[in-house]
């Protein structure tokens, strides 16, 4: 058991090595510095702000370099006589002409443009999207955005009998492959009028949607979002990197999970209610797009898997809840088994599980990682992550 727990211990060490190693190449080759396994923030700012000693060196290539015909990586090297000085510097760049650049092909305003290709943020418009990946027979895989955008930031306007409120926005989502190239882009504008119970119930809530796309083939995908109040011209943006397995492959894999929150009083003995005996209470839509949840209550959470492997159409998973807030276990749950599969495929499962929020979690952000086990396969386990609020 000891030896078991030391190889898991060591396997999960791996992977999370194996996840930063993207973010330290990046850096190592950018001249940059990469910082992290650290809960404190001050620390890592303190490091680059002691770095600030440099010097700016231009460089004005050739114009073959910028060839609209063909796009190479052009490598750099840079040498100082000095001894004992330590040089960081860009390793190269890509000679990308300007007509070469991905541009969205969709008539949208240039702050929507500059909202989508900016690496920061807008925050004018308070938008949340939560972009999970799903799959099926039919479909294959895609990603699925759950979004969501506070009312209190957008323009309403009262008509003439004081009775009914209008605002009007444009919502631009782009979805990026891993080489650069926008594989889905997508526009529409919303008008809305309400009257004062519809207003005062979009204030509290806000807009809640969700749009779906399809995607042929596994690797990392990025999904970005634009929002445009029309009458203020104010943006909001936000975005998430999806990665999308294999699923084809006869290999173990979870979904990403849709989330809904329930409060205690419909926990009973264990038993979850479900969502039509819930006097409308629970709102899963809004629950995924926004992640936050309240203590003593209950956080009810459903995947799919797919690929377990079965004897005789026998199907035994295991799951195992572990919380971490701030980088550290809060809580670890024992494995069990998952009860309530659904089959929706061949090769696909539906499951379901839930953590109750108590008293004793202090507000603040928090990670939730379901490890899936497949008791009719060796050592399959396949984790997914979902990131949400605890809030007061």
């Amino acid at each position: 058991m000891a030896r078991l727990s030391l190889r898991i211990v060591q396997d999960r060490i791996n992977k999370i090595n194996d996840d930063q190693e993207g973010l330290r190449y990046i850096a190592d080759e950018t001249g940059g510095l990469a910082y992290f396994n650290q809960n404190d923030i001050g620390r890592g700012i303190r490091r680059v702000l002691d770095d600030q000693s440099y010097y700016l060196v231009g460089y004005e290539p050739d114009d073959e370099v910028f060839s609209a015909k063909q796009s190479k990586f052009n490598k750099l090297e840079i040498k100082v006589k000095r001894e004992g000085t330590k040089v960081r510097y860009r390793s190269g760049f890509f000679g990308i002409a300007e007509e070469q650049l991905a541009k969205p092909k969709l008539s949208v305003t240039d702050t929507l443009i500059e909202a989508l290709t900016s690496p920061f943020g807008k925050n004018e418009i308070a938008v949340r999207m939560n972009a999970i990946f799903a799959g099926d027979e039919k479909q294959g895989a895609f990603v699925r955005s759950f979004i969501n955008v506070d009312a209190a930031t957008l323009t309403f306007t009262k008509d003439t009998t004081g009775k009914f409120y209008s605002t009007s926005f444009d919502i631009v989502a782009i979805t990026f492959g891993d080489n650069g190239k926008i594989l889905d882009e997508r526009s529409k504008n919303f008008t809305i009028t309400l009257d004062q119970p519809q207003y005062e119930k979009f204030q509290e809530r806000g807009l809640v949607t969700t749009f779906s796309l399809p995607i042929k083939n596994p690797g990392g995908y990025q999904v970005r979002l634009a929002l445009r109040d029309v009458a203020s011209d104010r943006v909001g943006s936000a975005n998430q990197y999806v990665e999308i397995p294999n699923l084809k492959k006869d290999k173990l894999a979870v979904s990403g999970m849709v989330l809904e929150n329930v409060s205690t009083s419909i926990w009973n003995r264990g038993r979850l209610v479900p969502a039509s005996e819930s006097s409308g209470e629970a709102d899963p839509q809004w629950d995924t797009a926004v992640r936050q949840f309240r203590r003593n209550s209950v956080m009810r959470f459903a995947y799919q898997v797919y690929n377990p492997r079965g004897a005789s159409g026998a199907i035994r998973l295991a799951q195992r809840l572990t919380l971490f807030t701030g980088g550290k276990v809060v809580f670890q749950g024992p494995a069990v088994p998952v009860s309530t599969l659904k089959s929706e495929s061949p090769k696909s499962f539906a499951g379901n599980g839930a953590l109750f929020l108590g008293d004793n979690l202090p507000s603040g952000d928090y990670i939730l990682q379901v490890d899936i086990s497949d008791l009719n396969g060796k050592s399959s386990t396949a984790t997914q992550f979902i990131q949400f609020e605890i809030v007061d």
